[in-house]
């Protein structure tokens, strides 16, 4: 017996023109609120494309199954989360070393804490898919930046990549664990305190 093929994950084509761009972000959008309403069960090419208002040869032309759609919804979660997190940082760069922990340690927070039944959905598909890699590529890119940008957050200089690369695993796997666990504590304002405390003992110990 032959091997099953796995499906394919990614986009027929990237949109270059804005009208295709628009196309695409709508199909998205349906998708994510046809996610939210009804769970994976939900979501099939027919439902999303007649809740987006484009023909399924429209969709079709952009993704070729529900497999690539969710997991082109999971990789623009995936990226909006760098952006607010990287957002976050800049936001409190210049503040005391304590407030800029905590504006980290609280962005990672709120990215589980909102939405956390699309997030885990999506995840669990792409997952399910084999991109683990890919999904660690969020604490890889945040590290690059903020190495990158020492004069914005100067916080973190003085930190090896293996320091950081301890770090920051150690504090996003506590986050992501509470998330899968579905541990309240996830949303306690004593959880963040707990882990504004790791990571600031983490630097003073490296100084």
């Amino acid at each position: 017996m032959p091997p099953r093929r796995k499906p394919q994950v990614e986009p027929r084509k990237t949109p270059r023109q804005a009208r295709s761009r628009d196309t695409v972000e709508v199909i998205c959008t349906a998708a994510a609120r046809v996610l939210d309403e009804g769970g994976l069960v939900a979501v099939t090419t027919n439902r999303v494309a007649e809740r987006a208002g484009v023909s399924i040869g429209s969709l079709y032309e952009y993704f070729p199954n529900r497999d690539a759609l969710l997991i082109a919804l999971t990789r623009r979660m995936i990226a909006e989360d760098g952006a607010r997190v990287r957002a976050a940082l800049l936001a409190c760069s210049d503040a005391p070393p304590q407030e800029v922990v905590r504006g980290l340690v609280r962005a990672v927070l709120a990215l589980h804490r909102e939405n956390p039944a699309r997030r885990r959905a999506l995840l669990e598909v792409y997952l399910s898919r084999g991109l683990n890699d890919e999904e660690m590529l969020f604490t890889s890119d945040l590290i690059d930046w903020v190495r990158g940008n020492e004069a914005a957050v100067p916080l973190v200089t003085h930190l090896t990549p293996t320091a950081w690369y301890a770090l920051t695993r150690t504090v996003l796997g506590g986050v992501r664990l509470a998330f899968w666990e579905r541990n309240p504590l996830l949303h306690e304002e004593i959880f963040e305190d707990e882990l504004v405390t790791l990571v600031l003992s983490f630097l003073a110990a490296r100084r």
